[in-house]
Order: structure tokens, then C-alpha cells, then sequence
């Protein structure tokens, strides 16, 4: 998708990977805030990982348009080794 519009992935990850399997035990996790932010630390890590790409339920991707010279620039003429 990201290529058929002529730009590059520069990073890819999954979402929620591991947060939708047991609701209870994701309730006793987010009451003790360093589980809780051990947990988050650990669902970014692998939802980074390639295998996981197909596993989520979202995917996020950060993608880069290659640098294009502006109009301006590529109608610029060479009259007698001089830019105009």
C-alpha cells in the first residue's frame, strides 16, 4: 500500500497484540502502575517484532516520500553554463 503510492516504510508495528486476550488480568496489571508500565514496555517491544505484524489489530507505519526537486527548480534552463 505505503509503495504503490511512492513512498518507503521507514518502521512498521503492530497494535494490541497481547492486550486482547484476558481482560481481568489486564485490569490487575494497569491497578499496580510498574507492572502496568513494565506491561506497555513489553507490548511495544513485541509488537515491533515481524511476526507480529500479522497478530495485531491495527497496524502503524511511519513511511518517507522520496525528495522531490520542486517545480521551480526542474524548469530551470542552463543558458550558457548559467542557471536561469
Amino acid at each position: 500500500m505505503v509503495r504503490n503510492c511512492g513512498a518507503g516504510v521507514v518502521a512498521m508495528s503492530a497494535s494490541n497484540w497481547t492486550s486482547l486476550a484476558d481482560e481481568e488480568a489486564l485490569s490487575k496489571l494497569e491497578a499496580n502502575r510498574q507492572r502496568w508500565q513494565r506491561y506497555l514496555d513489553q507490548e511495544v517491544a513485541a509488537c515491533a517484532e515481524p511476526g507480529a505484524l500479522d497478530g495485531g489489530t491495527h497496524l502503524m507505519f511511519a513511511a518517507r516520500l522520496p525528495r522531490r526537486r520542486s517545480t521551480a527548480l526542474q524548469d530551470r534552463r542552463v543558458a550558457n553554463g548559467t542557471l536561469i
